[in-house]
């Protein structure tokens, strides 16, 4: 064969290649599968989370941990400090306040909430009484807790900047208050027994309508136009907040009782998810809950019992009680890593590219590496400036580097 045929088949095979490539990195999933991504000092029973200010908290029965590299790595917040023993199991935040409660001593009352301002933890207590909390509702503004109990009123709420809980009187004993969300700049508590809507335009005064939730209440998620209501008996949507369509066609129910018991529920964009109490499962929906499909992979082993979106990627709660098992996983690849534009963007060299061994990486400073393959998985994790990739299998992989003065994200070929 000729050098100039042998040189034509070399640039057609590179060509071909580079094309594959290409086609192979637009159509990488954004979302891939489930990860551990759980701190040894997390590995108990972990309850809720909450995405603020480009950090992600975790409720855990150990106490509240913050990540700011997208659960690689979790610090205590010291909230037990204040708590007196607190197993927060509930955070809600407004644009200036993290809020949490939950379980005291392990005597099964629940503690006043604490509030914390990024730093330090304080005690929230001012015209709150001590009783078991059911639940927390939050916006930008106004928080809420819901107590429980049918021999004293059951709803406090203050503004952002108050300092003193309200009572809301205009919503009688007794009530015990189940749930609340917010749709179209109004708020509404669902009290107990018969299941009964009560709206609001300021928070505090409350009116009964004619409506009520078709089921027992487990969960709301509030999502601009809509509200998603969770049960026993299934996933429900509401565009006016006081009538409610079943949506959960194709999922999982109990084998025994036939019931859809929803667990966690979450709105993002225009993708919805939901965590089934039978099966292990979350669904994802593009279309407002009229379809759906698993994004389980048969890799969920525990019940999801919360889901939140933190820099493009899924992350979740597990109930789960052993060690060997993942309190908290993620769905998918951060922004700030795979197929992202980095923000606060530092230059960064690669060398050699394409390599088999060792890989410089040309940083001013240590930096965190995490390398990720096309799935999204991610193949090792290290600190400094270099990386050993001998042992990978060939292709192709993206290397995230984060320092104190930005982040990066570089292609890496393994040959």
């Amino acid at each position: 064969m000729s050098s100039f045929v042998t040189l034509k088949l070399y640039v057609m095979k590179k060509i071909v290649t580079a094309v594959a490539t290409l086609l192979v990195l637009s159509n990488t999933p954004t979302f891939a599968q489930w990860q551990k991504v759980t701190d040894p000092s997390l590995n108990n029973v972990s309850n809720c989370l909450l995405s603020n200010k480009g950090k992600l908290y975790v409720a855990a029965n150990s106490g509240v941990f913050v990540s700011t590299d997208n659960g690689e790595t979790w610090t205590d917040t010291d909230s037990k400090s204040v708590s007196d023993g607190m197993a927060p199991k509930f955070l809600a935040s407004t644009a200036n306040v993290i809020y949490a409660a939950g379980v005291s001593g392990g005597s099964g009352n629940y503690a006043s909430p604490l509030k914390y301002d990024g730093q330090h933890w304080t005690a929230d207590t001012a015209g709150l009484p001590l009783a078991e909390i059911k639940t927390m509702f939050s916006d930008d503004n106004r928080i809420f807790i819901a107590r429980v109990g049918n021999t004293e009123l059951c709803l406090y709420t203050k503004l952002d900047n108050e300092t003193r809980w309200t009572p809301v009187t205009s919503i009688p004993v007794p009530n015990a208050i189940f749930g609340m969300y917010k749709i179209n700049n109004t708020y509404y508590a669902v009290t107990g027994g018969y299941k009964k809507i009560w709206s609001s335009t300021d928070g505090v005064s409350f009116t009964e309508t004619a409506s009520s939730v078709p089921s027992d209440v487990r969960t709301f998620f509030s999502a601009p136009g809509a509200v998603y209501f969770g049960s026993e008996h299934g996933l429900f949507k509401s565009t006016d907040g006081l009538t409610f369509n079943r949506i959960d066609a194709g999922f999982a129910a109990h084998p025994a009782v036939g019931l859809v018991g929803i667990n966690a529920i979450h709105v993002s964009g225009n993708a919805v998810y939901a965590s089934a109490v039978y099966s292990d499962s979350v669904y994802k929906s593009t279309d407002g809950g009229t379809t759906w499909s698993s994004i389980s992979d048969g890799v969920l082993t525990n019940t999801v019992t919360s889901i939140t979106m933190h820099n493009n990627a899924i992350f979740a709660t597990q109930f789960t009680w052993g060690a060997d098992k993942a309190p908290v996983i993620r769905y998918g690849t951060p922004s700030s890593g795979l197929f992202e534009k980095a923000s606060n963007p530092i230059q960064v060299t690669l060398h050699p590219n394409p390599s088999s061994g060792v890989v410089h990486v040309d940083v001013k400073e240590n930096a965190r590496l995490s390398l990720y393959n096309l799935a999204g998985t991610l193949q090792l994790n290290t600190t400094g400036n270099r990386m050993d990739v001998s042992g990978l299998a060939k292709g192709i992989y993206f290397l995230q580097v984060n320092t104190s003065a930005g982040k990066a994200i570089q292609k890496l070929l393994v040959e």
